[in-house]
């Protein structure tokens, strides 16, 4: 089975450095880009899976060595293949909102815990990361090493780069959010998610995260 690779690094915040590889028996670079914004990049991602129709897709991050490609569920295939832009939609997060001022009060509409409990709780696209705030600024669980780690400008930085947090809203009740995919790409060899759905303990290895975020996509296929 042939597969479509896309490995690259981050060379800032929107921009990256990498290539797209066809894998399999006879293997071949199809693209090799620098300095590509992030969607200019998956849609050389996207023209590459449309062009090999039943190859698989991957992506890897190569910021560092080790790092597991994450591979693509039938469900993202398809939508790659059919719809392109809406699934570099679904892989992009922007930050449209922010934690409430570190010294001013919460806004008086923030959700019941009940139902911030379920949210956080529950498994999809975005995880949730326990979050406080003290007085030098927001802090929120790593997920990486199980400590504190400063938010600074709606990101968290980990040894070899950052992540963006893509809902912040719910820092007074004592969370942030964090894209599920973004997690995969990062390739730690384990992560500090003590959640309902992990049924593995407080921590839970790549492989073990990678498996139910297939499981999700696979059922919310079904759904559809």
């Amino acid at each position: 089975m042939e597969t479509v690779v896309l490995r690259y690094k981050r060379e800032n915040i929107d921009r990256a450095v990498g290539e797209i590889l066809l894998e399999g028996d006879d293997p071949a670079e199809l693209v090799a880009f620098a300095g590509l914004e992030w969607e200019s990049m998956m849609l050389e991602f996207a023209d590459a899976l449309i062009r090999h129709p039943q190859a698989q897709g991957a992506i890897q991050r190569t910021d560092k060595e080790g790092l597991k490609p994450f591979m693509l569920g039938e469900f993202d295939l398809a939508r790659f293949r059919k719809d392109p832009k809406d699934a570099i939609r679904s892989m992009t997060y922007h930050v449209e909102s922010h934690a409430t001022p570190v010294g001013k009060s919460a806004n008086v509409m923030q959700p019941l815990p009940a139902a911030i409990s379920v949210l956080v709780e529950t498994f999809g696209d975005v995880l949730y990361l326990r979050a406080k705030t003290e007085p030098s600024g927001i802090f929120a669980m790593s997920p990486w090493s199980a400590e504190w780690v400063p938010v600074e400008n709606s990101h968290i930085s980990y040894p070899g780069g950052m992540i963006l947090l893509c809902n912040t809203d719910f820092v007074p009740q004592g969370w942030v959010g964090v894209p599920s995919i973004d997690l995969l790409l990062k390739g730690f060899e384990r992560y500090y998610l003590p959640r309902e759905w992990n049924k593995h303990g407080e921590w839970i290895t790549w492989e073990q995260l990678n498996q139910l975020f297939s499981e999700f996509e696979t059922d919310r296929e079904k759904a559809k």
